[in-house]
């Protein structure tokens, strides 16, 4: 039901927000004094909707409805007239085209300005520096996921410090996660954001180099480029028969995969090598 939906909105919505401020408060754990000396620019502040989507995505969410609204209104503008005037619906004329047309677009603008996009600038105008912004994040939860997205997106255009970002362990073999955005509701995952898009470099839009990847092909990765000797260069051994049993009990955990027979477990080592890409690669085709 929608009221069941809209429940699960705001359990996610709040779990979220709830890991945001635990992020924040790491961040801020030995990196208060460097993001204290970088200054906001105040030209990009302020542009993240509560879930951190930029506003003009969280705005786009309320096209259908406003619409269904300004269609359902305008329905009732043209029997009030014809009852009134006596004018017939089925011969409408040009000049009534037009009208209609025009009341359509006055009706869309007052609604649209009734649509609200909460913004983190409502409760903190102007932030001095980075750790003002990232310490309000903090002190009040239900703006930290805002805060986290403004902070990198600061990160992003400050030129205050040379930034690196590293993420060790970050597995893509997640399903879609329990959290909601509005710049998924149209899409096939339901409203839910896809794994992948909580990477922590897609914050920052830019990846130097990765060795993983979302597809079935490989990325390029050419370690030549980078300056790193063939000697340096290791490769992920396979998997041991307890660690392949280990991965699939992850994926079947996950639902990544379903039915798996565990019977054939040692069938699908051997045809596999131990190899986890291609493990999975099987068993997206045949699970």
């Amino acid at each position: 039901t929608a009221a069941a939906a809209a429940a699960a909105a705001a359990n996610a919505f709040a779990f979220q927000s709830e890991f945001a401020r635990i992020f924040l408060e790491r961040l801020l754990l030995y990196n208060s004094q460097l993001l204290a000396q970088i200054p906001v620019d105040q030209k990009i502040y302020g542009q993240a909707a509560l879930d951190g989507a930029h506003r003009k995505y969280a705005a786009r969410a309320y096209e259908s409805l406003l619409e269904s609204v300004v269609s359902q209104d305008l329905e009732e503008m043209k029997e009030d007239f014809c009852a009134t005037t006596g004018a017939d619906p089925e011969l409408e004329g040009l000049d009534d085209a037009v009208r209609w047309q025009r009341e359509r677009l006055k009706l869309w603008r007052a609604y649209s300005k009734d649509v609200s996009i909460p913004s983190i600038r409502a409760r903190l105008p102007a932030p001095g520096s980075v750790l003002e912004l990232c310490l309000f994040g903090v002190e009040n939860e239900a703006f930290a996921t805002q805060a986290v997205y403004e902070a990198f997106e600061q990160l992003k255009k400050q030129t205050v410090y040379n930034l690196l970002l590293v993420v060790d362990e970050y597995n893509e073999l997640f399903p879609v996660t329990p959290y909601l955005s509005m710049r998924f509701e149209t899409t096939k995952f339901g409203g839910k954001i896809p794994a992948y898009f909580l990477a922590l470099p897609r914050l920052l839009r830019l990846k130097i180099v990765a060795t993983s990847w979302k597809r079935m092909r490989r990325r390029d990765y050419r370690p030549e480029l980078l300056g790193v000797k063939p000697e340096d260069i290791r490769t992920v051994r396979n998997f041991s028969p307890l660690e392949f049993a280990s991965f699939v009990s992850y994926l079947q955990k996950k639902n990544a995969i379903y039915k798996f027979p565990r019977d054939k477990l040692e069938y699908f080592y051997m045809l596999s090598g131990g190899n986890g890409f291609e493990a999975r690669r099987l068993f997206a085709t045949l699970y």
